[in-house]
């Protein structure tokens, strides 16, 4: 989801999404083996959308 978030033109490193993720402004939950962080692929359309927006 990171290369999408790139791809939109949003320069956000890994540590700026695992904040986004913490302070719920992307959504994702956590795999069973390892714990490691997946994000929604709505939630990254929504806020690709939001930010297009202007908001």
């Amino acid at each position: 989801m990171l290369a999408r978030l790139r791809a939109a033109g949003f320069s956000e490193s890994e540590s700026t999404v695992r904040r986004m993720i913490d302070e719920g402004v992307l959504d994702s939950y956590r795999t069973e083996r390892g714990g490691h962080r997946r994000i929604k692929a709505e939630s990254v359309t929504a806020l690709i959308q939001k930010r297009s927006a202007g908001q």
